[in-house]
């Protein structure tokens, strides 16, 4: 297991659910892409909100960041180009790759915004904050320093 041990354990489990059979490299393959679909759309919503209009809504109808943002990861996701992701069993090691990107990608947008919002003082109803304790940069995990 040198190398790609994500990718090994992966192909591992599926061969202890199924052995050789196809379905459940099949199903496993479609999940990373439909995870890698949703991190699409939620690092498109981030990043259109932060644009002027972006987070405005008229008549209960969700925000124009929210609809573009799903149209965008559908059209991703449903593209024919991607068909061999999910039906190549082999082509998980690029579709784990792109996972991972995209969620460290995400993971940084949202600690980002985070940042922002404890620079600016939005967060004042933060209860780590009125102990005392330091709020972590990772979302909803609290450092463990005492700030006094």
């Amino acid at each position: 297991m040198s190398g790609r041990p994500v990718l090994n354990l992966s192909f591992a489990l599926n061969y202890a659910v199924s052995g050789t059979d196809a379905w459940s490299y099949h199903v496993v393959n479609t999940l990373i892409h439909a995870g890698a679909g949703l991190l699409l759309f939620g690092i498109i919503r981030r990043t259109l909100r932060h644009l002027p209009g972006g987070n405005r809504s008229g008549g209960g109808t969700p925000p124009p960041a929210d609809a573009l943002a799903l149209a965008i990861a559908a059209l991703w996701t449903m593209h024919p180009l991607h068909t061999q992701a999910v039906t190549y069993t082999v082509q998980r090691a690029e579709s784990l790759m792109g996972l991972f990107y995209l969620l460290t990608l995400y993971a940084f947008i949202r600690a980002a915004g985070r940042a922002a919002e404890m620079a600016a003082g939005n967060l004042v109803g933060n209860p780590a904050i009125h102990r005392g304790w330091s709020a972590g940069t990772t979302p909803g995990v609290p450092s463990t320093r005492r700030c006094d």
